[in-house]
């Protein structure tokens, strides 16, 4: 008997064809995220302060309690960019979380370091600032001193009135510098805020020019024609030498000015016959 193959069964089903095997796709490689780009004066501050304080507990060896350890890795904040360009249509201002991170660590960081720590930190943060007004006054200072030398008279008095406002400026930038650098140590100097530096540097310049202008014209004179060797004046007299740094002086030092204009107001008083109470002498 002949073998044979008997027919599948009506309700049999036919497997499929095996699908061709494709190679997987090549996977495209992953790109990182730009890191964000923030427009933000006061954040930026309050980071860069964060990150110096940091610094300082790292690089001098500051012993941090061992909850507060992971504090000192700021992770995502270090890539955090900060741009004064108003063009960057991607720059952002800080979210609240981000605020709130920065206040966190830092309220939590600053309390292991020292009185003398903090004032360093304080200090790096405006040196920017404490480094450009010296800059700014000596190079008008000196621009002054050059237009008068040229200028004819009717531009020599406004001319000098720039040079002893420049140079009174100068005199409350070096009192700034030497208590920054702890040289002279005024407590009621603050050289960390700016408005504060800024108001303390125009005071020397107005006192400079209300208190010099009356007695140094002269003595200015004096001195720019010896500087041109065509035309000598003689020599500068002691009292001439005291006449061009008074601007200089009057600047650094605000208890000399206020006993200069104490006297004042005490001749005043006398002049006028009224009594530091404020009334007048028995006719």
């Amino acid at each position: 008997m002949d073998a044979r193959t008997d027919p599948p069964p009506a309700d049999a089903v036919t497997p499929p064809e095996p699908a061709a095997i494709r190679p997987p796709a090549a996977a495209e490689p992953e790109v990182p995220p730009r890191p964000p780009v923030l427009r933000d004066a006061g954040f930026g501050a309050a980071l860069a302060l964060l990150k110096s304080v940091q610094r300082t507990i790292i690089f001098e060896n500051v012993k941090v309690d061992p909850a507060d350890q992971p504090l000192l890795d700021l992770g995502d904040l270090n890539v955090l960019q900060m741009t004064s360009d108003t063009s960057n249509a991607n720059a952002r201002r800080a979210y609240v979380t981000e605020w709130a991170e920065v206040e966190g660590r830092l309220r939590k960081l600053i309390k292991y370091l020292s009185d003398r720590q903090i004032a360093k930190i304080q200090l790096n943060q405006v040196t920017g600032l404490l480094l450009l007004y010296p800059i700014y006054l000596l190079l008008f200072s000196i621009g002054s001193l050059v237009g008068f030398v040229s200028a004819d008279d009717s531009w020599k008095v406004p001319l000098f009135i720039c040079w002893l406002a420049t140079t009174g400026g100068l005199g409350s930038a070096a009192f700034i510098y030497v208590n920054a650098l702890s040289i002279q140590v005024d407590p009621t100097v603050d050289f960390i805020s700016s408005g504060m530096v800024q108001m303390r540097v125009v005071l020397g310049m107005l006192f400079a020019v209300v208190l010099a202008l009356p007695f140094g014209f002269q003595a200015f004179q004096t001195f720019v024609a010896n500087l041109l060797p065509k035309t000598p004046a003689g020599p500068l007299d002691v009292k001439d030498g005291l006449l061009l740094l008074l601007p200089f002086i009057l600047g650094f030092s605000t208890p000399l000015v206020l006993s200069i204009l104490n006297r004042f107001v005490q001749s005043a008083q006398t002049f006028f016959g009224v009594q530091p109470d404020g009334g007048r002498r028995a006719q």
